[in-house]
């Protein structure tokens, strides 16, 4: 009777383990580039910035870089999905139209964000103040993930 349940119990945790890793979900511990992922001949890197120019130096940032490794000129869309101190902050809007997002890249072209320069909303996600003054949210971003992913060829 007990080799029955410690099969059943090993069952349901190799099951639960692998559909846990169906999702591309990321810590915020990690720096340098790092592949989030390569669909359709894109690949998506993200990292963790700190903004270092003087005037926004108390900002980190998820930037992220696209990079068209294909002869032909694709089109990107997702629905960025975050959490800050592990609640997720845009849940209730991920079905929204302004959170989706798409980026057209040319053959071998790459488009890159900076933490500093936060022109293209496609390309980051503000993670947190270093220093929080009073009255400053002390929430940091703990994960992201990209939703709904498609590549079509243009």
């Amino acid at each position: 009777m007990n080799m029955k349940y410690a099969i059943i119990l090993f069952f349901l945790v190799f099951v639960s383990s692998c559909f846990g890793q169906l999702k591309e979900v990321v810590s915020m511990e990690e720096e340098g580039w790092k592949t989030y992922q390569v669909i359709e001949n894109i690949k998506i890197e993200y990292r963790i910035d700190k903004c270092e120019d003087g005037e926004n130096n108390n900002e980190v940032w998820a930037v992220f870089r696209f990079t068209n490794n294909s002869l032909s000129e694709k089109e990107i869309s997702w629905t960025p999905k975050w959490e800050r101190d592990n609640v997720c902050v845009n849940c209730n809007y991920l079905n929204d139209k302004e959170f989706k997002h798409t980026i057209h890249l040319a053959p071998n072209e790459t488009i890159q964000g900076e933490a500093c320069v936060n022109k293209d909303s496609r390309t980051y996600i503000f993670s947190h103040f270093v220093t929080v003054y009073p009255g400053m949210d002390k929430k940091k971003l703990t994960s992201f993930e990209f939703i709904d992913i498609t590549v079509k060829e243009i």
